[in-house]
Order: C-alpha cells, then sequence, then structure tokens
C-alpha cells in the first residue's frame, strides 16, 4: 500500500525490484509517482516460482531523488519470516519505526502442481474417499435394484453407478432425519451396520434381477 508525502508533481519515478537467493532479479517495475496515489493498492506481478517453497526473496522499493511515494509498513514484526531494512535516509529525517512492510502476497495454483496436490490427497486419505464413496451410493443402489434397474449392459454401467450415487447423495439426508425423528440416533456400531446390511441388500437384489433376467433369455 502506497503512502504520499507531499503534492503530486516533477517527474520522479518509484522502482520495484524482487530478487531471488543470490541476488538473481526476477522482476522490476519502474512507475511515474505523479500517477500514483495516496492510500493507493499497487500490485507487482512477476513470473511463477515454482520451487519457491523455503527460498528467499528480496522486494526492494527504490526512488530516485525526485520521488514522492513510500509505502505503508507497520511498527510491528506481523511477519516474522521477514525483515526490513532501510537505506539513504535523510540524516536530518527521523529514522523510520516500521519493522515489515504493509503488504498482501498471493499463489498461483498451477496444473502440475495441482495435481501433485491431487496424488498427495489421495494418497493419503484415498481409504477413507473410497469409503465414503461406497457409504454414499449404497441407498441409490437399492433404490435403482428395487426399481427393477441393474447395470448388466456395459454401455449403460457408469450412467448407472452415476445415477446410483446422485440418488444415494439426494436420500441419505432423508434417511438421517427420520431417523432423528423418530428418536434414533446415529453411532458408529449403527452406521457400520446399515452400511453391511445396505451392500447385502444391494447384492440380494442384484443377482435376483440376474437370475429372473436369465429365465427371460433362455424362455426366448
Amino acid at each position: 500500500m502506497l503512502a504520499r508525502y507531499s503534492e503530486p508533481g516533477g517527474d520522479g519515478r518509484l522502482t520495484l525490484e524482487l530478487a531471488a537467493e543470490g541476488g538473481e532479479v526476477i522482476a522490476q517495475e519502474t512507475v511515474e509517482a505523479a500517477t500514483l496515489t495516496h492510500n493507493q493498492t499497487f500490485t507487482f506481478r512477476f513470473p511463477i516460482q515454482k520451487e519457491s517453497a523455503g527460498r528467499s526473496y528480496t522486494l526492494t522499493l527504490r526512488g530516485d531523488p525526485a520521488n514522492t511515494v513510500t509505502a505503508w509498513g507497520y511498527d510491528l514484526d506481523a511477519y516474522a519470516g521477514g525483515a526490513l531494512t532501510v537505506a539513504g535516509l535523510d540524516p536530518g529525517l527521523a529514522t523510520t519505526q516500521a519493522q515489515d512492510l504493509r503488504l498482501l502476497t498471493r499463489y498461483q495454483l498451477t496444473f502440475d502442481l495441482a495435481l501433485a496436490r491431487l496424488g498427495e490427497s489421495l494418497r493419503q486419505n484415498g481409504g477413507l474417499l473410497a469409503l465414503a464413496l461406497t457409504v454414499l451410493v449404497v441407498p441409490g443402489c437399492l433404490l435403482l435394484l428395487a426399481g427393477r434397474r441393474a447395470p448388466f449392459r456395459l454401455a449403460n454401467c457408469w450412467v448407472w453407478w452415476g445415477i446410483a450415487l446422485a440418488a444415494g447423495v439426494a436420500a441419505w439426508p432423508i434417511v438421517w432425519l427420520w431417523l432423528t425423528t423418530l428418536g434414533g440416533r446415529w453411532n458408529n456400531r449403527l452406521l457400520w451396520l446399515v452400511w453391511a446390511a445396505g451392500w447385502v441388500g444391494a447384492f440380494y437384489l442384484w443377482r435376483r434381477l440376474r437370475k429372473q433376467g436369465s429365465k427371460g433369455a433362455g424362455k426366448q
């Protein structure tokens, strides 16, 4: 956040520069001080740093002698991971009490990083996600099989499972509501019992429909 300590005018310039460890300049931008306003939020953009974790960067704000713009800072150490250094102060002026610049940092999640995060999440919680999926889908399977709809054809298999998942997600809140309305209470044991009974029932309905389909084909 920028601050102006005198009226705009002249041809002063403010330069922002970001450097990595070792002094490598990543980005640099120079703007006319006359185009900047007091309390303006200035956005400084630079290329994506894919390997930035654990690395140190130096942001430098530098003005020429005619510059009339500076930046707001905090008089407390708001960011413990960094440090503010002020150079070139006029000896006749009081030293600044700022310990950190007032700034916000943002990051961009790239496609390869998103895939890596997704893979890490699946590695850590893949089993729980698969188990949750089997819990969500079981009411939908029972509803479809009770309605004599079974995934016997490979072409319709994925559509069937998609409908079963949607129906299961819609059915669970109703099941949860009526159980609590009737005075019941969910616990781990009851949930496991419902899960097991649901899949046993779905397997039984699936086998019965399969046998009926085989008998119908035999009669033809």
